[in-house]
Parts: structure tokens; sequence; C-alpha cells
């Protein structure tokens, strides 16, 4: 039999069961400040009784459109999250920031695109897009605008209206070479990142061009 009983109890069933009112319930989870200690206790014992879990965390999103999360654009897959050296260092520094401040972080791994699939950065559950070494054709980039989110660019790609955080590749490497220069040498071998997401090393042909100007 369906009854209010053998269906999951909700905010409304507790406030019914305490004889207060639903504002005062939710106050009870969001703004315990509220309310006072004893009404606050004896809110959340019921909720207990009843088996109420506290507040449908989708539900709150969608009311306060913030979802408390920073979802991370990675360029290739999950395991580069874990073996690019720069890159763990990169996410150490972030998640140590967003630590302690109720947000979570959201790794969003890449393909052969060059970065998350469109589909992916439309449903993720964030306020705000960090972009890590994304080439500049990524189609990422356009699931992000679409969505009007606040973005964080690390080193690339270069795009008006976001945030940045970047080193200067071309001085520093400019600089590099000219040093060489200076102490006679003439044939260089350089060392790079992989050029493109497909995970082929070797010496880069002249047709294997890259979307990364960092690289």
């Amino acid at each position: 039999m369906d009854t209010e009983q053998t269906r999951r109890p909700t905010l409304d069933t507790v406030a019914r069961a305490v004889g207060v009112s639903r504002a005062t319930v939710s106050n009870a989870y969001n703004r315990p400040n509220q309310l006072s200690a004893t009404l606050r206790t004896r809110i959340l014992e019921v909720a207990d009784r009843l088996g109420y879990l506290g507040p449908d965390p989708v539900a709150r999103s969608l009311a306060t459109r913030k979802s408390a999360a920073v979802a991370f654009m990675l360029r290739s897959g999950l395991s580069s999250a874990f073996s690019d050296p720069a890159l763990t260092i990169m996410l150490d520094a972030l998640a140590a920031t967003v630590d302690g401040r109720d947000h979570a972080l959201v790794l969003l791994p890449g393909d052969e695109s060059g970065g998350p699939r469109p589909d992916s950065v439309a449903r993720a559950q964030a306020d705000v897009i960090v972009a890590y070494s994304l080439p500049d054709s990524a189609p990422a980039l356009t699931a992000v605008r679409q969505r009007r989110l606040p973005m964080v660019v690390v080193d690339q790609p270069a795009m008006g209206g976001t945030a940045r955080v970047e080193l200067d590749d071309f001085g520093g490497t400019q600089a590099a070479g000219r040093y060489l220069t200076e102490l006679g040498h003439r044939d260089f071998g350089v060392i790079s990142l992989t050029l493109r997401p497909d995970g082929r090393s070797g010496p880069a042909e002249p047709e294997r061009r890259t979307g990364h100007r960092s690289a």
C-alpha cells in the first residue's frame, strides 16, 4: 500500500511530525544558528527516527544554483592526473586551496579531441571550470562558453574573459637558446610534452604540428 509511511520521508514529513514549518526544518540543516539548540536537536532526532537523511544535495544545487565544486578539465585521460609530474603538482596545489572550504574537486578526463567531451562539460556539477593546457580548438571550450561558467586557464588556451595562470614559455625558451648559442652550440634536441593526446612518442616529424603553443 502506497502510504506516507512506506514512501521515503521528506522535509514536509519531518515538519508535520515535529509540528513546525518546512522552513524551520530546513534551517536545522542549513542555518542552525537560526534555531535554539533544543529545537534543532528535537528536529534531528525526529528526522533520524523517521529515516530522513537530510536535504537532497541535487535539489539544493538546483535551488541555490551552486554545486560547491570546481571542475578541472584534463587534456588527456584520468591516469595523467596521477602520472604527469607537472600536472600532479598543479592538482596538489589546487586541492590544497579547495580543501577546507566545503568545495569538491571534479576531474573531467580528456580524449583524442584534446580535452573533455562537450557533453561531459555540459553535465558537470561545478561552479567554476579550470582548463589545463588545452588546445585552442578543444570542443570542450565551446561547452564552457555555452554554460557561461567562469573559467581559469592554466598555460593555455588563449581566451578572453578568463583568469590566467601562465609562464613566459617563449621568453624562457629564447633565453635558453641564446645562452646555448653563446656557448658555441649549434645542434639542439628538444624534449617536449606530447604534441597530441594520442600518446605517441618519438621524433616529431614536420607534419606533426601541435595545438599547444607552450609545447
